[in-house]
């Protein structure tokens, strides 16, 4: 394999290169140079010395292919900057990132880091099995290069942010991996670095200690601590990053502000190879993949699965792009409209829904979600910005989902409340007024909705949050002795509440874009772009 087009060499050791002395005088706290990694790939398994000889004898050498995970790389980090690398698995970030840490040497180009750096990169991959969690620390720590003095004045406070005080002396073997890592990580963070590199490492524990991590990493970054960080979560490094890079194939594809560059690495992830179309039958459904789509029906008719084989529903003729489920707010469809263009069906189950969307010279009919249907292919999208978190459970969700993919040509919206922070909120003796509202029957979370969409073949979607609330301030945010309600803070009614800033955002908001057939990448960001804007 060739090795990259434009060579670069590294300076000799002991000398600062040219790069290295305007690093310092600039400021810049990494400077990396036309970086290019070439590892070797061993493609058969010698297992002895006696093999290795007979293949020498016999001049059959083990056969080798180069591989370059990294190619003519170039960026600078600023000194107390926050710097965020995404990219898909494979892609070379873990791979500058131990190049960085002096964990890998690059084959062309240069590395300059001024400062003590302190690399999350593996943690607990020092550990040993058959140790204590107590005995790990010494371990791992000098492992790390801290002196044992050190590990002996900040034992204390190490196990108590890992939260490991009954378990300390029990061997690591009995420990679960989500606990070992937590002691991996409140190690490794326990120092006061220069320099802080982050491959994936808030993903270590519950939701909670995840939080608590991410506190940790914000104090170091409000104490001027130049952070590199890789995360496969767009909304992490949008909340930690003033800058980023994206790495496709080893190569880079952008780089500049963080917004920009995660706008365009989620543009191109979330782009649909074919779409999906799911036949629902009873109990069991299958799946018949399409590369084609229908075009838009002249005639769309109503029909009911109904227990009672008597029922019997007049089809309603017309000429519609979209179905809007709407059992609460009438302004929905109107919504979809001005978002996305076309002409709308309502469907609600409350009557008194259907007529002001009616009133207001959109067509509506009233039907149960649960036993309405309409042909394949009859609409371009789905929406269901106004009924997923009123569904009796996730079973109907489910049900629902699997119907609009069959229906829909084009992608599902969906709109909900997010409850990702109840937990977090409720600890902080906070709520948000949201979680109080008495007729949710369901209250999904983004994990359950994914895991339905990935049951049904439905894998590639979009979440966009909205709404983020930074600190209590919000008016949404109410204490946690307030009672019920759906207006907004005040303090005579709902009582004092701590003021508290938030370290990540808590959203009010979620809007899930679900593709159902190949979009152009500027098609799918302007669809996204417009529900999420209007």
């Amino acid at each position: 394999m060739a090795a990259p087009s434009i060579p670069s060499t590294s300076a000799a050791p002991g000398t600062p290169s040219a790069a290295a002395q305007e690093a310092a005088a600039s400021g810049v706290a990494i400077r990396i140079d036309d970086l290019s990694v070439r590892l070797s790939l061993q493609k058969e398994v010698v297992l002895s010395l006696r093999e290795t000889a007979i293949r020498w004898i016999q001049r059959r050498p083990v056969e080798v292919e180069e591989f370059w995970p990294v190619r003519n790389v170039s960026f600078d980090v600023q000194r107390g900057e926050a710097f965020g690398i995404v990219g898909r698995n494979g892609a070379g970030k873990s791979t500058v990132l131990k190049v960085i840490a002096g964990v890998l040497s690059p084959t062309l180009g240069t590395v300059d880091v001024r400062g003590r750096i302190a690399p999350l990169l593996e943690l607990g991959a020092g550990f040993d099995s058959e140790m204590t969690g107590r005995e790990n620390i010494y371990l791992y720590g000098s492992l790390l290069g801290f002196p044992r003095q050190k590990l002996d004045e900040r034992f204390s406070h190490i196990v108590e942010f890992a939260e490991l005080e009954h378990f300390i002396d029990v061997p690591l073997k009995n420990y679960s991996s989500g606990m070992a890592s937590r002691l991996g990580f409140a190690v490794a963070t326990d120092v006061d670095p220069d320099i802080l590199i982050v491959d994936e490492a808030l993903t270590v524990g519950d939701a909670r200690f995840q939080l608590k991590c991410m506190e940790r990493i914000e104090l170091f970054r409000q104490r001027g601590v130049t952070i590199l960080f890789v995360s496969h979560n767009p909304d992490q490094v949008r909340r930690l990053c003033s800058r980023a890079l994206w790495l496709d194939n080893g190569v880079v594809r952008l780089l500049g502000g963080v917004d920009e560059v995660v706008d365009g690495y989620t543009a191109v992830e979330y782009e649909l190879p074919r779409r999906r179309t799911a036949w629902t039958k009873p109990d069991l459904p299958s799946f018949v993949e399409e590369s084609g789509s229908a075009g838009k029906q002249s005639a769309v008719s109503v029909a009911y699965r109904s227990p009672n084989e008597n029922r019997q529903t007049p089809p309603v003729h017309g000429e519609y792009d979209f179905i809007d489920f709407t059992l609460v707010d009438a302004r929905s469809m109107e919504f979809c409209r001005e978002a996305f263009g076309g002409r709308g069906l309502s469907v609600s189950n409350n009557i008194a829904v259907a007529e002001r969307v009616r009133a207001a010279g959109g067509d509506a009919v009233t039907a149960d979600l649960s036993v309405i249907d309409f042909p394949d292919d009859s609409f371009s999208f789905v929406s269901l910005m106004d009924s997923i978190h009123l569904l009796p459970g996730l079973e109907a969700i489910s049900h629902v989902l699997a119907s609009s993919a069959r229906w829909a040509r084009d992608f599902i919206f969906v709109r909900m409340p997010s409850y990702e922070d109840e937990e977090y909120l409720r600890a902080l003796g906070l709520k948000h007024y949201w979680h109080d509202w008495s007729w949710y029957p369901t209250h999904p979370r983004v994990d359950q909705i994914s895991s339905i969409l990935q049951s049904l073949g439905l894998e590639q979607y979009h979440v966009s949050h909205r709404s983020p609330a930074l600190s209590s301030d919000a008016a949404s945010i109410l204490p946690l002795a307030a009672p019920p309600d759906q207006g907004v803070y005040d303090a005579e009614i709902h009582g004092p509440k701590l003021s508290i800033e938030f370290p990540r955002p808590i959203y009010g908001q979620i809007d899930v874009f679900i593709a159902l057939r190949r979009f152009e990448t500027a098609q799918w960001h302007d669809i996204i772009t417009k529900g999420t804007q209007s």
